[in-house]
Parts: C-alpha cells; structure tokens; sequence
C-alpha cells in the first residue's frame, strides 16, 4: 500500500496515469533522478533504502527517507485498520487511502489542492461506503 501510495503521489506531481504509461503499457517506477525502471529488488521500500544506504542503485543519487517512512507508517495504519474493523470493511477503507493520503500530501506539502485527485478519493470513499452499508 505505501509502494502505490508514493506512486499516486509522484504521479500525480508529475500529471502522469497512476497505471498506464505514455505508451499505454503498465507504468514502471522509475529513479526520479535517472529515470530508470527499478527491478523487483529495489521494489521494496525499507529493505532497498537501507541496502543502499539512501542511494540509487543506478545512479547513485541520494533517495529521500520519505520513501521508507510512507511505507512503515501506511504498514501501522492498515495493521490498525485491520484491528478495528471486519476484514472487508478494512480491504475497502485500504482501498481508497492512498489517494486520500496523496491527496493530503500535496495540500501539506505541496501546497496544492488537485480537484482530480480529490474527486478521485472521494468518488472512491463513496462508493466503498456504500458498499459497507449492503454488505
């Protein structure tokens, strides 16, 4: 959930498609500095930061601890999640929180408010609730 959470993030900086390339192919994450396509290994947030201390792999520019700490911090929030409510009603609250996430992120940080990503968190919200009340 934090790989895709940092992905929507970036993406939407960025204005590309949170799923689809520019060749209509799956998006690949990417080395924001190089700009090249991680491989499996380096999928993994905490392990590849600390593995390569702060650093690409290709290019050896430094990485920003964000990458890590969204990924712990979303792992604590879906295991509180879990713990608080029934499976399937803790699958569809997880679904949506990444664009929320991004979406408080760019207002936060960026100082942005984007009415696409926000539409988009909300549209998902509403419908997963509605989905918990006929569930």
């Amino acid at each position: 959930m934090g790989s895709f959470t940092t992905a929507v993030i970036y993406r939407s900086q960025s204005k590309s498609s949170y799923i689809l390339d520019a060749k209509g192919k799956a998006a690949r994450s990417r080395c924001a500095k190089c700009d090249h396509v991680l491989y499996v290994k380096d999928l993994f947030p905490i392990f590849s930061w600390l593995s390569q201390r702060g650093k690409c792999r290709y290019c050896a520019s430094e990485i920003s601890i964000f990458y890590p700490l969204i990924e712990i911090i979303s792992a604590i929030t879906a295991v509180m999640i879990f713990l608080l409510f029934s499976i399937t009603e803790a699958l569809l609250i997880l679904i949506s929180m990444p664009f929320w996430i991004a979406f408080l992120y760019r207002v936060l940080f960026d100082k942005t408010f984007d009415m696409k990503l926000f539409l988009k968190a909300f549209f998902i919200s509403a419908f997963i609730l509605i989905g918990l009340f006929v569930i």
